[in-house]
């Protein structure tokens, strides 16, 4: 089915919680994405358009709440998918799961977000609030490659490499502020 002459691909939005490494601040091996943005939690993403005005009150209602928290990351893991804008490949991430306490804060602005992005009319099925972690890494090979040889060794390794370093000296990660998207 064609789309109709007038459509528009919605812009994507979102608000995201930038983190930082109290004792490495920007050099952090823990954070550091080895491609992509600035190390963050995400709060939501929009594949609808959301008036800036309610980006923006999310965003105040997120900081006063969480500017400053400490968040513990509990372990590095691996989550495989097919990207919707690239069928017939398989995307790996590996995140950072945050602790109980973080998910139960972000929660709370989760609740309040949907509240008023409900109170506005905005399809919340496609606004995606996904489990709170951090993007450490991920790759994208064909379907063909992944399933033929899983994830690959480096990623394992680095897993590995991940967890151990959680464990044997945790990093100090803040939450120091809000971006909108």
């Amino acid at each position: 089915m064609s789309k109709p002459a007038s459509y528009t691909k919605p812009r994507l939005c979102g608000v995201f919680l930038t983190l930082w490494d109290q004792e490495y601040n920007q050099y952090s091996n823990v954070l550091k994405p080895l491609k992509g943005g600035w190390p963050h939690l995400t709060l939501m993403y929009c594949a609808v358009d959301v008036p800036a005005h309610a980006l923006q009150s999310i965003a105040g209602y997120c900081l006063d709440r969480l500017i400053g928290h400490k968040v513990n990351f509990t372990r590095a893991y691996t989550n495989s998918f097919e990207p919707e804008d690239q069928k017939g490949h398989t995307r790996t991430d590996i995140l950072l799961d945050v602790d109980d306490v973080t998910k139960s804060k972000i929660q709370e602005c989760r609740i309040h977000a949907t509240k008023l992005l409900t109170a506005l009319g905005i399809d919340m099925s496609r606004v995606y609030m996904r489990d709170p972690h951090c993007t450490r890494y991920s790759e994208t090979v064909s379907n063909l490659h992944h399933n033929r040889l899983g994830l690959t060794q480096g990623l394992t390794d680095m897993c590995e490499t991940l967890n151990d370093g959680l464990t044997q000296k945790p990093p100090e990660i803040y939450i120091n502020g809000v971006t909108l998207l």
